[in-house]
């Protein structure tokens, strides 16, 4: 199993949601191994976009980001025992804990998308 990454304790102000999400990517991130910015070139993210995460700052974390985390730390290390329905739960809890949180447009509470929304962009 690859070393833990150091990294700061999680804040005690954190919601119960917010804290399990953000102990979840941080394992998720130890379980794939490498680099932050290695982490994030692999799942098509960004650095900055995986540390807000692991740090329980995100409003409304993206469910394909860490369904894609969660794939390559298992790809990486077979003793990963979390499951897409673990996680997709986790998800589902943050956005539930708050129905002002702005979502993405087309976003669904589910978690699933419309192909377009009020206010998405349309191009010729």
């Amino acid at each position: 199993m690859p070393p833990r990454a150091r990294r700061k304790p999680l804040p005690a102000s954190l919601s119960p949601a917010r804290r399990e999400l953000a102990e979840a990517v941080r394992t998720l991130l130890d379980d794939a191994g490498g680099s932050l910015r290695s982490v994030a070139n692999q799942i098509h993210s960004s650095r900055s976009a995986l540390g807000r995460l692991a740090a329980g700052q995100v409003g409304y974390p993206d469910k394909k980001t860490v369904l894609n985390l969660l794939r390559l730390a298992a790809r990486k290390n077979p003793a990963v025992t979390m499951t897409e329905e673990e996680l997709e739960r986790l998800v589902q809890q943050v956005w539930d804990e708050d129905p002002h949180v702005a979502r993405p447009a087309g976003a669904l509470a589910d978690g699933g998308t419309t192909t377009a929304g009020p206010g998405t962009p349309h191009f010729a």
